[in-house]
């Protein structure tokens, strides 16, 4: 029995490829740190689980909760995603993506065996579990209602796209109250006082860029704040040159 832990994480879109001469490049994914073995908890706490992976294309990532054979877990995410790949487009590219789980105000219903799963394209990778136990006998109910810092569910450390692409670079947070989202670009300049047209915080808390140029390569800072906490993470954006159909042999470091 497997079931959904969370909504899916919106995917990234439009990566690059440098200008080499090579094969297109099979999808591919990998989860580089697994969630903790196993965690025990007391009813109305708080836990944070945390999943980190790679893939070309950029992969989304999914909690969710059961068990089963890898076989079976892979099919069920594979059910639950829609892959849109092209094998005659160009190369997508690459990314790094971080993911946290939240869950607030826990109860003897989260007990179970939890998985993160990355998806790039048709490969799917899920995660060794994280076997949540949660003591009934004891109760931290009080925190159900008590203020949490921000945190930042999200994020990409890394991110490469072809000069030209429209970029998004994701940052979500969660947290009580709920965390207001500002990004600083890579002139150390705050998007609220830019002048750039092309560099635009969605709804959402992720950055648009379109059009991406050379210029745009460097560090963005995405701040999560409430009230006088925070929680900073950054995004290094790599832009190359436009090759279609073709692939980044030097990326494979990635997959190491």
């Amino acid at each position: 029995m497997v079931e959904h832990r969370s909504n899916f994480l919106t995917p990234l879109t439009e990566y690059g490829a440098r200008s080499v001469e090579s094969k297109p490049v099979e999808p591919w994914t990998k989860i580089s740190q697994n969630p903790v073995n196993g965690i025990e908890t007391t009813v109305g706490s708080r836990v944070e689980l945390e999943c980190k992976a790679s893939g070309s294309p950029p992969p989304e990532i999914l909690w969710f909760t059961g068990s089963g054979t890898n076989e079976q877990l892979v099919e069920y995410v594979k059910a639950n995603t829609h892959s849109l790949y092209d094998p005659s487009e160009e190369w997508k590219g690459v990314a790094r993506i971080n993911s946290k789980l939240v869950i607030e105000c826990i109860t003897p219903d989260d007990a179970g065996l939890i998985y993160c799963a990355s998806v790039s394209a048709r490969e799917v990778k899920v995660s060794t579990p994280t076997a949540l136990l949660v003591n009934s006998e004891e109760s931290a109910s009080s925190n159900c209602t008590s203020e949490s810092d921000p945190t930042i569910t999200l994020y990409s450390p890394t991110r490469v796209a072809n000069i030209g692409a429209t970029v998004v670079l994701p940052c979500r947070a969660s947290g009580k109250p709920t965390p207001e989202i500002s990004w600083v670009d890579n002139f150390n300049v705050p998007l609220s006082l830019s002048t750039n047209l092309r560099h635009r915080v969605l709804d959402s808390g992720d950055l648009l860029i379109e059009e991406l140029l050379w210029e745009d390569m460097g560090g963005y800072t995405c701040q999560a704040k409430s009230g006088h906490r925070q929680q900073v993470v950054s995004t290094f954006l790599y832009p190359l040159r436009v090759s279609l159909h073709n692939s980044v042999k030097c990326y494979r470091y990635y997959q190491q």
